[in-house]
């Protein structure tokens, strides 16, 4: 949460000093993030003005964090139960987390677009553990003494 006010904060406080039109132009996610921040911690209406961020609607699961697939939960998995909740969280993550990961801000349509941004990333994830894999694969059958 602090660091959510300290970003704000940041933009009040150099709001005259920073190019917003190219920030705009050149890096959008800076606005989306200042968005989906405003749901943390109230942007002053003057900063939302001279930045152009709009705020339309509050999505649901605000500050939760990511809690799905890494290794390191999935070495974890005690249970059957546990498998399938991990899955859970990972295919369906907060639409917070969503669109602040994917840069779709509060906007409409931002977390359609978010989850099927989450849908490809997960399927790249997916074939590149799959090319690993063979790749290890063919390692072994190379290490074979014949």
């Amino acid at each position: 949460m602090i660091w959510a006010a300290d970003i704000v904060g940041f933009a009040d406080a150099y709001l005259t000093s920073i190019d917003w039109e190219r920030v705009r132009r050149e890096y959008p996610f800076v606005l989306s993030t200042l968005s989906l921040l405003h749901c943390l911690a109230p942007i002053p209406d003057r900063v939302l003005k001279v930045t152009g961020v709009r705020v339309s609607g509050t999505p649901e699961g605000v500050a939760e964090d990511y809690y799905g697939w890494p290794w390191e939960r999935a070495r974890q998995w005690d249970s059957l139960r546990g498998r399938f909740d991990l899955l859970a969280r990972t295919l369906d993550p907060s639409e917070w987390w969503l669109r602040m990961n994917y840069g779709t801000g509060t906007g409409r349509g931002g977390g359609w677009k978010a989850r099927a941004l989450h849908g490809a990333a997960l399927m790249r994830h997916g074939m590149d553990l799959m090319q690993e894999a063979r790749a290890f694969a063919r390692e072994r059958r190379e290490e074979r003494p014949i």
